[in-house]
C-alpha cells in the first residue's frame, strides 16, 4: 500500500487515501533496465541512473520541465504501475518527488537541488528551462540522416511481423526509429496484463540498442496526453487505448470501446489509464499526425522518412465472411484495431512519407521467407519482449510464457509492399507477392 495525494472534488483542499500498486518490488533503477548505465541524469547532469523526467512537450515543438506542473491531473508511469499525483500547480513537483520518494524508498534530497548521495535516483525541477535531457535529444537530431515509424495497434506487432527490420533500424545510429502503439493491448483485463506488454515493448526495443539512459515524459498533441519514451535513436509513444478485440466490439471491462467504433461511429474512446478521451476520428487520426510530424522536426533527412504499419487493404475479423470476401486483398482477414490503425494513418501518411505495408495474420499461410541473421534478430526482440512481459506477470501474479505458437506461426515470414511518398492509397493496391515487391 502507498500513500498518494488527490484532489477533492469538492475544492482545492487536498486529502489521501490509499491504493494498492501491484509488485512494489520493482525499483526505479528497473524502469530503464539495460538504458540505465549511460551516464547523466534526465534533469540534472549530475544523477546517473533511473531519473523520474517530469518534461512535456507541446505541439510547438518545445520541450520544457515543469509545465506538468501547471495541470490538474498527471497520470506518471512507473515500471509496470500508474501512480497519481493529483496536485496543485504550487506543490506539484515537490508532492510528485515525496511520493515517489517515499514509494521506492528514494532520497530526493533538496526536491530542486542534486539528489542525495545515498540513493541519488530522483531530481524533479519546477523551473521553466531546457533540460540536460531534452539538450542531448536535440544534439542527437543532427547525427539523423534518416527517419523511420512503426505504427502499430498492440505492443508485439511489429516484433511479429517487421521485426528484423527494426532491428536493423534500431542498430543504425543515424536513423532515428519511432514506435507509435495505438492501443494498451489490454485484451479486457484489469489484472495487469496491458503494463506488462508495454514493458515488453521497451524491452524488444532496448534489446538491439547499446547500454544508454531512457528518458519518460507526457508528451501533448491536440491537448491529448501520451506517454514517450526515448533512449538513444529509439522514441516511443504509447496512446493505450482499449484493445478493440479481433471483431472491433471492445471489452467489457473497457465499456466495449474500440478504434473501430470511434471510425465507424464517432463514438468516443477514452485510455485504460483515463488519461484523455478521443471524442471522434478525426480527433484520433489528427493527433497521431502531430506525433508523427513532431518527431520529423527535428531531423534532416537525407531520404524521405518511412512509416510502417500494417496494410490497409484487408476485411477485419468482424465480418464473418472475411475468407471469402477477402479475396484479392493484400492483409485478408485482419483483427480489427491493426484494420483502424491503417485506416488512421491513410488519412495523412501519402504525401510527405514513404510507406511499407506489411502482412499481418495471413502471413502463417505463406512460405517460410526468413533466415540466418535476419531470422536470428527478429527473433531476439520478440523473445526480449516475452521474457519481459513474463517477468512483469509473474510480479502481478499471473504468469504469461513467451507465446511459442504465435512465434511458430508468423515469426520465419516478412511479406510487405511499398508505396513511394506522393503515390496516393488507392482503394485497390498492387499486393507484394513475396518478401516485399
Amino acid at each position: 500500500m502507498i500513500r498518494t495525494a488527490e484532489k477533492s472534488q469538492s475544492g482545492s483542499c487536498m486529502r489521501f487515501f490509499e491504493r494498492r500498486i501491484v509488485h512494489l518490488q520493482v525499483t526505479m533503477r528497473e524502469l530503464v533496465g539495460p538504458c540505465e548505465q549511460g551516464g547523466g541524469g534526465l534533469l540534472g547532469e549530475t544523477a546517473p541512473s533511473g531519473i523520474f523526467d517530469a518534461r512535456h512537450a507541446d505541439i510547438s515543438g518545445h520541450i520544457v520541465a515543469g509545465q506538468g506542473a501547471q495541470q490538474d491531473q498527471k497520470r506518471v508511469q512507473v515500471g509496470a504501475r500508474i501512480i497519481d499525483t493529483r496536485t496543485t500547480a504550487l506543490i506539484a513537483a515537490r508532492a510528485t518527488a515525496l511520493l515517489l520518494a517515499s514509494t521506492f524508498g528514494l532520497v530526493p534530497g533538496a526536491i530542486e537541488g542534486a539528489t542525495s548521495p545515498k540513493t541519488p535516483y530522483l531530481q524533479v525541477t519546477s523551473t521553466n528551462t531546457l533540460p540536460p535531457s531534452a539538450r542531448r535529444e536535440a544534439a542527437d537530431a543532427k547525427r539523423y540522416t534518416s527517419l523511420v515509424f512503426y505504427v502499430t495497434a498492440h505492443e508485439d506487432d511489429w516484433q511479429l511481423f517487421r521485426g528484423q527490420q527494426a532491428y536493423n533500424d534500431l542498430v543504425t545510429p543515424t536513423k532515428k526509429v519511432v514506435f507509435i502503439y495505438m492501443t494498451a493491448g489490454d485484451a479486457g483485463q484489469t489484472n495487469g496484463w496491458w503494463e506488462a506488454r508495454e514493458r515488453g515493448a521497451l524491452a524488444a526495443v532496448r534489446e538491439a540498442l547499446p547500454v544508454a539512459p531512457m528518458t519518460t515524459s507526457i508528451a501533448s498533441f491536440n491537448r491529448h496526453p501520451i506517454l514517450r519514451y526515448a533512449c538513444r535513436n529509439s522514441v516511443s509513444y504509447f496512446f493505450r487505448l482499449p484493445d478493440g478485440n479481433d471483431n472491433g466490439n471492445g471489452f467489457p471491462a473497457y465499456h466495449n470501446q474500440s478504434l473501430s467504433r470511434l471510425r465507424e461511429s464517432d463514438r468516443p474512446i477514452t485510455a485504460v489509464d483515463g488519461s484523455t478521451t478521443y471524442n471522434s476520428w478525426r480527433d484520433l487520426w489528427q493527433t497521431l499526425k502531430a506525433a508523427i510530424d513532431f518527431e520529423a522536426t527535428d531531423v534532416q533527412p537525407q531520404f524521405t522518412p518511412v512509416v510502417n504499419a500494417a496494410d490497409y487493404d484487408s476485411v477485419d475479423l468482424s465480418d464473418p465472411e472475411c475468407e471469402t470476401h477477402s479475396k484479392g486483398r493484400c492483409d485478408p482477414c485482419e483483427h480489427a484495431d491493426h484494420k483502424a490503425t491503417a485506416d488512421a494513418l491513410r488519412n495523412f501518411v501519402s504525401e510527405k512519407y514513404d510507406r511499407v505495408w506489411w502482412v499481418s495474420y495471413d502471413t502463417m499461410h505463406r512460405p517460410i521467407n526468413l533466415s540466418g541473421r535476419d531470422y536470428e534478430h527478429k527473433k531476439d526482440l520478440f523473445f526480449a519482449y516475452g521474457k519481459a512481459v513474463l517477468r512483469e506477470t509473474t510480479l502481478n501474479g499471473a504468469p504469461v510464457k513467451p507465446l511459442i505458437d504465435e512465434w511458430d506461426q508468423w515469426g520465419e515470414r516478412n511479406y510487405f509492399r511499398t508505396t513511394p511518398a506522393g503515390t496516393p492509397d488507392v482503394d485497390s493496391p498492387v499486393c507484394g507477392s513475396s518478401r516485399g515487391q
